[in-house]
Protein backbone atom coordinates (compact mmCIF):
# COMPACT_ATOMS: atom_id res chain seq x y z
CA UNK A 1 0.00 0.00 0.00
CA UNK A 2 1.28 3.46 -0.91
CA UNK A 3 1.17 6.17 1.70
CA UNK A 4 -1.06 9.09 0.79
CA UNK A 5 0.72 12.43 1.07
CA UNK A 6 0.35 13.99 4.53
CA UNK A 7 -1.29 10.83 5.86
CA UNK A 8 1.05 8.76 8.02
CA UNK A 9 1.03 4.97 7.89
CA UNK A 10 -0.98 3.59 10.80
CA UNK A 11 -1.70 0.35 12.59
CA UNK A 12 -5.31 0.20 13.76
CA UNK A 13 -6.33 -2.00 16.70
CA UNK A 14 -9.92 -2.63 17.78
CA UNK A 15 -8.97 -2.60 21.46
CA UNK A 16 -12.09 -3.90 23.18
CA UNK A 17 -12.15 -5.34 26.68
CA UNK A 18 -8.86 -7.04 27.71
CA UNK A 19 -7.41 -6.39 24.23
CA UNK A 20 -6.97 -2.75 25.22
CA UNK A 21 -4.06 -3.99 27.33
CA UNK A 22 -2.81 -6.76 25.06
CA UNK A 23 -2.96 -4.83 21.80
CA UNK A 24 -1.30 -1.76 23.30
CA UNK A 25 1.57 -3.93 24.59
CA UNK A 26 2.09 -5.08 21.02
CA UNK A 27 1.42 -1.77 19.31
CA UNK A 28 3.90 0.28 21.35
CA UNK A 29 6.72 -1.77 19.83
CA UNK A 30 6.01 -0.30 16.38
CA UNK A 31 7.45 3.18 16.96
CA UNK A 32 7.83 3.83 13.22
CA UNK A 33 4.04 3.81 12.73
CA UNK A 34 1.12 5.70 14.13
CA UNK A 35 -0.75 3.40 16.49
CA UNK A 36 -4.51 3.90 16.49
CA UNK A 37 -6.75 2.27 19.09
CA UNK A 38 -10.52 2.06 18.73
CA UNK A 39 -12.16 1.72 22.15
CA UNK A 40 -15.70 1.67 23.51
CA UNK A 41 -15.18 2.91 27.07
CA UNK A 42 -13.05 5.14 29.26
CA UNK A 43 -11.60 2.09 30.99
CA UNK A 44 -10.32 0.71 27.70
CA UNK A 45 -8.79 4.09 26.83
CA UNK A 46 -7.00 4.15 30.21
CA UNK A 47 -5.62 0.65 29.58
CA UNK A 48 -4.22 1.74 26.23
CA UNK A 49 -2.57 4.83 27.72
CA UNK A 50 -0.94 2.65 30.37
CA UNK A 51 1.10 0.80 27.75
CA UNK A 52 1.17 3.17 24.77
CA UNK A 53 0.75 6.77 25.94
CA UNK A 54 1.64 8.08 22.48
CA UNK A 55 -1.04 6.04 20.71
CA UNK A 56 -4.04 7.78 19.16
CA UNK A 57 -7.33 6.75 20.80
CA UNK A 58 -10.83 7.08 19.34
CA UNK A 59 -13.99 6.29 21.30
CA UNK A 60 -16.82 4.68 19.36
CA UNK A 61 -19.13 5.51 22.25
CA UNK A 62 -18.43 9.23 21.91
CA UNK A 63 -19.21 9.09 18.20
CA UNK A 64 -22.29 6.92 18.79
CA UNK A 65 -23.70 9.42 21.29
CA UNK A 66 -23.50 12.15 18.65
CA UNK A 67 -25.70 10.25 16.18
CA UNK A 68 -29.47 10.76 16.30
CA UNK A 69 -30.46 7.73 14.21
CA UNK A 70 -32.60 9.83 11.88
CA UNK A 71 -30.58 9.24 8.72
CA UNK A 72 -30.91 6.22 6.45
CA UNK A 73 -27.97 4.35 4.99
CA UNK A 74 -29.49 2.19 2.28
CA UNK A 75 -30.95 -1.29 2.52
CA UNK A 76 -27.75 -3.30 2.85
CA UNK A 77 -28.14 -5.87 5.64
CA UNK A 78 -24.65 -7.36 5.26
CA UNK A 79 -23.18 -7.95 8.69
CA UNK A 80 -26.17 -6.53 10.56
CA UNK A 81 -28.20 -9.71 10.10
CA UNK A 82 -25.39 -11.71 11.70
CA UNK A 83 -24.90 -9.39 14.68
CA UNK A 84 -26.58 -11.12 17.63
CA UNK A 85 -27.59 -7.75 19.14
CA UNK A 86 -28.31 -5.46 16.20
CA UNK A 87 -30.51 -8.03 14.47
CA UNK A 88 -33.02 -7.50 17.29
CA UNK A 89 -32.54 -3.73 17.52
CA UNK A 90 -34.76 -0.91 16.32
CA UNK A 91 -34.23 0.86 13.02
CA UNK A 92 -33.08 3.95 14.92
CA UNK A 93 -30.49 1.95 16.86
CA UNK A 94 -29.19 0.28 13.70
CA UNK A 95 -28.99 3.63 11.89
CA UNK A 96 -27.05 5.14 14.79
CA UNK A 97 -24.60 2.23 14.70
CA UNK A 98 -24.11 2.42 10.93
CA UNK A 99 -23.62 6.18 11.15
CA UNK A 100 -21.10 5.70 13.97
CA UNK A 101 -18.95 3.36 11.90
CA UNK A 102 -19.31 5.56 8.80
CA UNK A 103 -18.01 8.52 10.80
CA UNK A 104 -15.20 6.50 12.38
CA UNK A 105 -14.04 5.24 9.00
CA UNK A 106 -14.23 8.75 7.56
CA UNK A 107 -11.98 10.07 10.34
CA UNK A 108 -9.47 7.25 9.92
CA UNK A 109 -9.31 7.52 6.14
CA UNK A 110 -8.92 11.31 6.25
CA UNK A 111 -6.16 11.12 8.86
CA UNK A 112 -4.11 7.97 8.16
CA UNK A 113 -3.09 5.41 5.60
CA UNK A 114 -4.15 2.23 7.37
CA UNK A 115 -1.59 -0.48 6.59
CA UNK A 116 -2.69 -3.01 9.22
CA UNK A 117 -5.88 -3.72 11.17
CA UNK A 118 -5.89 -6.16 14.10
CA UNK A 119 -8.93 -7.51 15.89
CA UNK A 120 -10.42 -10.48 17.67
CA UNK A 121 -12.28 -13.08 15.55
CA UNK A 122 -15.13 -11.28 13.80
CA UNK A 123 -18.12 -11.49 16.13
CA UNK A 124 -20.25 -8.43 15.40
CA UNK A 125 -21.13 -5.75 12.92
CA UNK A 126 -18.42 -3.35 14.10
CA UNK A 127 -15.45 -5.59 13.39
CA UNK A 128 -17.17 -7.01 10.31
CA UNK A 129 -17.47 -3.50 8.88
CA UNK A 130 -13.92 -2.45 9.77
CA UNK A 131 -12.45 -5.62 8.30
CA UNK A 132 -14.44 -5.22 5.09
CA UNK A 133 -13.42 -1.59 4.50
CA UNK A 134 -9.76 -1.93 5.46
CA UNK A 135 -9.42 -5.07 3.37
CA UNK A 136 -10.94 -3.30 0.35
CA UNK A 137 -8.43 -0.48 0.83
CA UNK A 138 -5.45 -2.85 0.80
CA UNK A 139 -4.60 -3.05 4.49
CA UNK A 140 -3.49 -6.30 6.10
CA UNK A 141 -6.29 -7.56 8.34
CA UNK A 142 -5.41 -9.97 11.15
CA UNK A 143 -7.88 -11.76 13.42
CA UNK A 144 -6.36 -14.14 15.93
CA UNK A 145 -7.80 -17.66 15.96
CA UNK A 146 -7.33 -20.69 18.21
CA UNK A 147 -5.96 -23.84 16.63
CA UNK A 148 -6.93 -27.41 17.51
CA UNK A 149 -3.67 -27.75 19.44
CA UNK A 150 -3.54 -25.85 22.75
CA UNK A 151 -0.76 -23.27 22.82
CA UNK A 152 -0.88 -22.52 19.10
CA UNK A 153 -2.90 -19.93 17.23
CA UNK A 154 -3.06 -18.51 13.72
CA UNK A 155 -4.37 -15.39 12.00
CA UNK A 156 -7.16 -15.10 9.46
CA UNK A 157 -7.68 -12.10 7.21
CA UNK A 158 -11.37 -12.57 6.45
CA UNK A 159 -14.52 -12.87 8.54
CA UNK A 160 -14.22 -16.66 8.56
CA UNK A 161 -11.06 -18.73 8.18
CA UNK A 162 -10.69 -18.87 4.41
CA UNK A 163 -7.80 -16.41 4.03
CA UNK A 164 -4.96 -17.35 6.38
CA UNK A 165 -1.58 -15.59 6.18
CA UNK A 166 1.52 -17.76 5.81
CA UNK A 167 4.07 -17.09 8.58
CA UNK A 168 6.26 -20.24 8.56
CA UNK A 169 7.05 -20.14 12.28
CA UNK A 170 6.45 -23.82 13.19
CA UNK A 171 8.85 -26.51 11.99
CA UNK A 172 7.57 -29.64 13.73
CA UNK A 173 3.84 -29.44 13.07
CA UNK A 174 3.31 -33.10 12.14
CA UNK A 175 5.05 -34.47 15.23
CA UNK A 176 3.17 -32.01 17.43
CA UNK A 177 -0.12 -33.15 15.96
CA UNK A 178 0.77 -36.80 16.51
CA UNK A 179 1.65 -36.02 20.14
CA UNK A 180 -1.64 -34.18 20.53
CA UNK A 181 -3.59 -37.13 19.11
CA UNK A 182 -1.99 -39.45 21.66
CA UNK A 183 -2.78 -37.04 24.48
CA UNK A 184 -6.40 -36.76 23.37
CA UNK A 185 -6.66 -40.54 23.41
CA UNK A 186 -5.57 -40.40 27.05
CA UNK A 187 -8.19 -37.77 27.89
CA UNK A 188 -5.63 -34.96 28.06
CA UNK A 189 -5.00 -31.75 26.09
CA UNK A 190 -8.59 -30.59 26.44
CA UNK A 191 -9.50 -27.09 25.18
CA UNK A 192 -8.81 -24.42 27.77
CA UNK A 193 -12.10 -22.61 27.16
CA UNK A 194 -14.37 -25.49 28.23
CA UNK A 195 -16.12 -24.92 31.56
CA UNK A 196 -16.35 -27.98 33.77
CA UNK A 197 -19.90 -28.34 35.08
CA UNK A 198 -19.46 -31.64 36.84
CA UNK A 199 -21.68 -30.83 39.82
CA UNK A 200 -24.75 -28.81 40.74
CA UNK A 201 -22.90 -26.27 42.88
CA UNK A 202 -20.98 -24.78 39.94
CA UNK A 203 -24.18 -24.49 37.92
CA UNK A 204 -26.08 -22.74 40.71
CA UNK A 205 -23.14 -20.40 41.29
CA UNK A 206 -22.92 -19.48 37.61
CA UNK A 207 -26.68 -18.96 37.36
CA UNK A 208 -26.35 -16.36 40.10
CA UNK A 209 -23.23 -14.77 38.64
CA UNK A 210 -24.64 -14.50 35.12
CA UNK A 211 -27.93 -13.12 36.40
CA UNK A 212 -26.09 -10.45 38.37
CA UNK A 213 -23.95 -9.57 35.35
CA UNK A 214 -27.09 -9.21 33.24
CA UNK A 215 -28.71 -6.92 35.83
CA UNK A 216 -25.54 -4.85 36.12
CA UNK A 217 -25.35 -4.34 32.36
CA UNK A 218 -29.04 -3.48 32.12
CA UNK A 219 -29.09 -1.03 35.04
CA UNK A 220 -25.57 0.40 35.15
CA UNK A 221 -24.51 0.42 31.50
CA UNK A 222 -27.50 2.08 29.89
CA UNK A 223 -25.24 4.79 28.49
CA UNK A 224 -22.52 2.39 27.28
CA UNK A 225 -21.72 1.18 23.78
CA UNK A 226 -24.31 -1.32 22.57
CA UNK A 227 -21.89 -4.25 22.92
CA UNK A 228 -21.15 -3.34 26.53
CA UNK A 229 -24.73 -2.91 27.68
CA UNK A 230 -26.14 -6.07 26.10
CA UNK A 231 -27.21 -8.66 28.65
CA UNK A 232 -28.74 -11.32 26.37
CA UNK A 233 -25.70 -13.62 26.49
CA UNK A 234 -25.74 -13.76 30.30
CA UNK A 235 -29.50 -14.32 30.39
CA UNK A 236 -29.30 -17.13 27.83
CA UNK A 237 -26.54 -18.89 29.75
CA UNK A 238 -28.45 -18.63 33.05
CA UNK A 239 -31.59 -20.01 31.42
CA UNK A 240 -29.62 -22.93 29.98
CA UNK A 241 -28.02 -23.86 33.30
CA UNK A 242 -31.38 -23.64 35.04
CA UNK A 243 -33.04 -25.77 32.36
CA UNK A 244 -30.36 -28.43 32.83
CA UNK A 245 -32.03 -29.46 36.10
CA UNK A 246 -35.10 -30.62 34.13
CA UNK A 247 -33.16 -33.67 32.97
CA UNK A 248 -34.65 -35.84 30.24
CA UNK A 249 -31.32 -36.83 28.70
CA UNK A 250 -30.39 -40.19 27.28
CA UNK A 251 -27.86 -42.21 29.21
CA UNK A 252 -24.62 -42.50 27.25
CA UNK A 253 -23.96 -46.05 28.39
CA UNK A 254 -27.43 -47.21 27.32
CA UNK A 255 -26.82 -45.83 23.84
CA UNK A 256 -23.27 -47.02 23.34
CA UNK A 257 -23.62 -50.45 24.95
CA UNK A 258 -27.39 -51.03 24.94
CA UNK A 259 -30.00 -51.87 22.37
CA UNK A 260 -29.22 -48.76 20.30
CA UNK A 261 -25.56 -49.63 19.80
CA UNK A 262 -26.21 -51.34 16.44
CA UNK A 263 -28.16 -48.41 15.00
CA UNK A 264 -27.17 -45.68 12.55
CA UNK A 265 -26.82 -42.10 13.72
CA UNK A 266 -26.12 -38.53 12.73
CA UNK A 267 -24.50 -36.53 15.54
CA UNK A 268 -24.86 -32.76 15.68
CA UNK A 269 -22.73 -31.16 18.45
CA UNK A 270 -24.11 -27.82 19.60
CA UNK A 271 -21.94 -24.73 19.70
CA UNK A 272 -21.95 -22.39 22.65
CA UNK A 273 -24.39 -19.55 22.04
CA UNK A 274 -23.91 -16.84 21.11
CA UNK A 275 -20.67 -17.55 19.26
CA UNK A 276 -18.88 -15.98 16.32
CA UNK A 277 -18.58 -19.20 14.33
CA UNK A 278 -22.38 -19.32 14.09
CA UNK A 279 -22.53 -15.83 12.66
CA UNK A 280 -19.69 -15.36 10.20
CA UNK A 281 -18.10 -18.71 9.34
CA UNK A 282 -20.98 -19.99 7.23
CA UNK A 283 -24.48 -19.39 5.90
CA UNK A 284 -26.37 -21.11 8.73
CA UNK A 285 -26.69 -19.14 11.95
CA UNK A 286 -29.57 -20.82 13.80
CA UNK A 287 -28.73 -24.18 15.31
CA UNK A 288 -32.39 -25.23 15.62
CA UNK A 289 -32.80 -24.71 11.88
CA UNK A 290 -29.79 -26.95 11.19
CA UNK A 291 -31.11 -29.70 13.48
CA UNK A 292 -34.57 -29.52 11.88
CA UNK A 293 -33.10 -29.96 8.41
CA UNK A 294 -31.00 -32.91 9.58
CA UNK A 295 -34.09 -34.50 11.13
CA UNK A 296 -36.17 -33.90 8.00
CA UNK A 297 -33.59 -35.64 5.81
CA UNK A 298 -32.91 -38.70 8.00
CA UNK A 299 -33.36 -41.93 6.03
CA UNK A 300 -35.33 -44.73 7.61
CA UNK A 301 -33.16 -46.47 10.21
CA UNK A 302 -31.22 -43.37 11.27
CA UNK A 303 -31.55 -41.37 14.47
CA UNK A 304 -30.31 -37.87 15.26
CA UNK A 305 -28.09 -37.32 18.31
CA UNK A 306 -27.98 -33.75 19.63
CA UNK A 307 -25.07 -33.16 22.00
CA UNK A 308 -24.99 -30.05 24.17
CA UNK A 309 -21.81 -27.99 24.33
CA UNK A 310 -19.98 -28.95 27.55
CA UNK A 311 -19.84 -25.28 28.57
CA UNK A 312 -23.59 -24.78 28.13
CA UNK A 313 -25.50 -27.70 29.66
CA UNK A 314 -29.26 -27.31 29.59
CA UNK A 315 -29.40 -25.66 26.16
CA UNK A 316 -31.47 -28.51 24.67
CA UNK A 317 -34.09 -28.08 27.40
CA UNK A 318 -34.85 -24.53 26.31
CA UNK A 319 -38.26 -24.02 24.70
CA UNK A 320 -36.83 -23.21 21.27
CA UNK A 321 -35.50 -26.78 20.95
CA UNK A 322 -38.79 -28.54 21.74
CA UNK A 323 -39.87 -28.81 18.08
CA UNK A 324 -36.81 -31.03 17.50
CA UNK A 325 -36.25 -32.84 20.80
CA UNK A 326 -39.90 -33.93 20.96
CA UNK A 327 -39.26 -36.29 18.05
CA UNK A 328 -38.82 -39.95 19.01
CA UNK A 329 -35.96 -40.13 16.49
CA UNK A 330 -33.91 -37.59 18.43
CA UNK A 331 -31.49 -38.52 21.20
CA UNK A 332 -30.71 -35.68 23.60
CA UNK A 333 -27.25 -35.88 25.22
CA UNK A 334 -26.21 -33.75 28.20
CA UNK A 335 -23.34 -31.29 28.00
CA UNK A 336 -21.46 -33.01 30.83
CA UNK A 337 -21.27 -36.29 28.89
CA UNK A 338 -18.22 -36.92 26.74
CA UNK A 339 -18.81 -37.32 23.01
CA UNK A 340 -15.91 -39.77 22.63
CA UNK A 341 -17.91 -42.96 23.34
CA UNK A 342 -20.26 -42.14 20.47
CA UNK A 343 -17.44 -42.23 17.94
CA UNK A 344 -17.51 -46.02 18.21
CA UNK A 345 -21.04 -46.13 16.76
CA UNK A 346 -22.08 -46.24 13.11
CA UNK A 347 -22.07 -42.49 13.08
CA UNK A 348 -21.81 -39.41 10.89
CA UNK A 349 -20.88 -36.08 12.47
CA UNK A 350 -22.27 -32.82 11.09
CA UNK A 351 -21.41 -29.48 12.69
CA UNK A 352 -20.96 -25.81 11.93
CA UNK A 353 -17.28 -25.92 12.78
CA UNK A 354 -16.78 -27.99 15.92
CA UNK A 355 -13.44 -29.76 16.33
CA UNK A 356 -15.50 -32.85 17.13
CA UNK A 357 -15.83 -33.20 13.35
CA UNK A 358 -12.05 -33.34 13.13
CA UNK A 359 -11.85 -35.90 15.93
CA UNK A 360 -14.58 -37.98 14.32
CA UNK A 361 -12.48 -38.14 11.15
CA UNK A 362 -9.58 -39.38 13.26
CA UNK A 363 -11.87 -42.11 14.58
CA UNK A 364 -12.76 -43.14 11.01
CA UNK A 365 -16.21 -41.54 11.07
CA UNK A 366 -17.45 -39.43 8.14
CA UNK A 367 -17.60 -35.74 9.04
CA UNK A 368 -19.05 -32.61 7.49
CA UNK A 369 -18.92 -28.92 8.40
CA UNK A 370 -21.26 -26.09 7.41
CA UNK A 371 -18.71 -23.29 7.53
CA UNK A 372 -15.36 -22.06 6.33
CA UNK A 373 -13.60 -23.25 9.47
CA UNK A 374 -9.89 -23.74 8.85
CA UNK A 375 -10.01 -27.56 8.71
CA UNK A 376 -12.89 -27.70 6.20
CA UNK A 377 -11.61 -29.82 3.31
CA UNK A 378 -9.07 -31.64 5.46
CA UNK A 379 -8.88 -35.39 4.70
CA UNK A 380 -12.03 -36.89 6.22
CA UNK A 381 -13.89 -33.56 6.63
CA UNK A 382 -16.24 -32.46 3.86
CA UNK A 383 -17.43 -28.86 3.44
CA UNK A 384 -21.23 -29.02 3.15
CA UNK A 385 -23.30 -26.39 1.37
CA UNK A 386 -26.40 -27.16 3.41
CA UNK A 387 -27.47 -29.51 6.22
CA UNK A 388 -29.34 -31.68 3.70
CA UNK A 389 -26.06 -32.48 1.94
CA UNK A 390 -24.95 -34.64 4.88
CA UNK A 391 -26.15 -37.74 3.00
CA UNK A 392 -23.10 -37.40 0.73
CA UNK A 393 -21.13 -38.66 3.74
CA UNK A 394 -22.95 -42.00 4.02
CA UNK A 395 -20.61 -43.86 1.67
CA UNK A 396 -17.43 -41.96 2.59
CA UNK A 397 -14.53 -44.25 3.37
CA UNK A 398 -12.40 -43.78 6.53
CA UNK A 399 -9.23 -41.75 6.13
CA UNK A 400 -5.85 -42.92 7.34
CA UNK A 401 -4.88 -41.02 10.50
CA UNK A 402 -1.47 -40.26 9.03
CA UNK A 403 -3.15 -38.26 6.24
CA UNK A 404 -4.97 -36.14 8.82
CA UNK A 405 -1.91 -35.53 10.97
CA UNK A 406 0.13 -34.69 7.88
CA UNK A 407 -2.48 -32.19 6.66
CA UNK A 408 -2.93 -30.46 10.00
CA UNK A 409 0.78 -30.56 10.75
CA UNK A 410 1.57 -28.82 7.48
CA UNK A 411 -1.17 -26.30 8.23
CA UNK A 412 0.59 -25.48 11.50
CA UNK A 413 3.96 -25.28 9.77
CA UNK A 414 2.61 -22.65 7.38
CA UNK A 415 0.26 -20.70 9.62
CA UNK A 416 0.84 -21.64 13.27
CA UNK A 417 2.08 -19.21 15.92
CA UNK A 418 3.07 -20.09 19.48
CA UNK A 419 0.91 -18.57 22.20
CA UNK A 420 -2.40 -16.78 22.08
CA UNK A 421 -3.97 -13.49 23.06
CA UNK A 422 -4.84 -13.92 26.73
CA UNK A 423 -5.69 -11.50 29.49
CA UNK A 424 -2.36 -10.64 31.07
CA UNK A 425 -0.58 -13.54 29.35
CA UNK A 426 0.13 -12.53 25.76
CA UNK A 427 3.72 -13.03 24.57
CA UNK A 428 4.21 -10.39 21.88
CA UNK A 429 7.89 -11.08 21.15
CA UNK A 430 7.22 -13.40 18.21
CA UNK A 431 4.20 -11.40 17.08
CA UNK A 432 6.30 -8.33 16.32
CA UNK A 433 8.47 -10.14 13.78
CA UNK A 434 5.42 -11.86 12.26
CA UNK A 435 3.55 -8.58 11.76
CA UNK A 436 6.69 -6.90 10.38
CA UNK A 437 7.18 -9.79 7.95
CA UNK A 438 3.60 -9.64 6.69
CA UNK A 439 3.78 -5.89 6.17
CA UNK A 440 7.07 -6.25 4.31
CA UNK A 441 5.46 -8.77 1.93
CA UNK A 442 2.59 -6.40 1.16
Amino acid sequence: MKTVKNRPDALVFFARDFLALEFSKLGVQFKQYKRVYLVTSGGEAASVRLNDPDGDIYSLLDIFNNQDGSCHHGLDQSGIAEDRILRFSSTKEINRMVATLDKMLEILEDTYTVVLYMDEPVSGYSNYRFNKRFNENGAICLHFQTSWLPGLMFFSSDCAQRVIPVVNKVADGVSRVNDHIREREQGKAKPLYVINYGGSFRKVKDIGMNTMKALYRKLMRRDSFYLDRDCSAHILHSKSLLANFKGGYFNTQSIVQGSLSDGKFVLYPLHYEPEAVLCYFGDYHRQVEIAEQLLDTLPRGYRLILKEHPSQPGALNLAKWHSVTSSSRVIKVAGADSASPYLGLDLIVVSVGSTLALEAALAGRPSGVLSDVHFAGMPGVLRLGSPAEWQALIDQSPVDISHISEWYGQFLNRHGISGNFMRGGTDSSQLVSIVEGLMAKS
